[in-house]
Order: C-alpha cells, then sequence, then structure tokens
C-alpha cells in the first residue's frame, strides 16, 4: 500500500482539473505495483465534484472500473467524503451503462 498526499499534485496555476489530472497520473503509476493507493486530502480546499470525477474516471478508462475500489481516500470534511461518494455512485454507474 502506498500513501500519496493529493497537496503534491496541485497545478501550479491553482487549475482543479490540472490538479485531479496529476493525482490521477500519481494514482495509476502506484497502481501498476500496488494492491492500494492511500490518498491523504489533508490541505485540500474546495475539492469539487470535477476534481473527483477527473480523478476516478481517468484510473477507469486505463485501468478499468474495478480500480477505483483499491483506492482509499483519508478525507479532512465531511463534505469532501459527501463529494466523493457522489462522484464514485456517478463513475460507478456510467461505466456499467
Amino acid at each position: 500500500m502506498t500513501c500519496v498526499e493529493a497537496t503534491a499534485f496541485l497545478d501550479p496555476q491553482g487549475l482543479i482539473v490540472a490538479s485531479a489530472s496529476r493525482l490521477a497520473d500519481a494514482i495509476l503509476e502506484h497502481l501498476q505495483g500496488e494492491d492500494e493507493v492511500v490518498v491523504s486530502m489533508a490541505g485540500i480546499r474546495g475539492a469539487s465534484s470535477s476534481y473527483f470525477n477527473t480523478v476516478l474516471l481517468r484510473v477507469v478508462e486505463v485501468l478499468g472500473d474495478q480500480a477505483v475500489h483499491r483506492i482509499r481516500f483519508q478525507f479532512t470534511t465531511k463534505a469532501q467524503e459527501q463529494i466523493y461518494r457522489r462522484s464514485l455512485d456517478c463513475v460507478t454507474n456510467a461505466s456499467k451503462g
């Protein structure tokens, strides 16, 4: 299991989707050789559904829909967790249909 800090992948210009893409690439790299990746959301402010959708969709595109279940997020707020859960539902439902 590998732990990554989401703040390490923030886009220098502060773009949310770019930050999410950078994080997704790091997650994908770790999922190639690990069973699970833990992502710390400490220090991340304003993580939107676009942020989580970008991360999850990228993982699904590359490794398939089951790979998202190998990512465990450590949230610092209930809002982060709620937004993530909605994104996860959307992504997993979209990959079924």
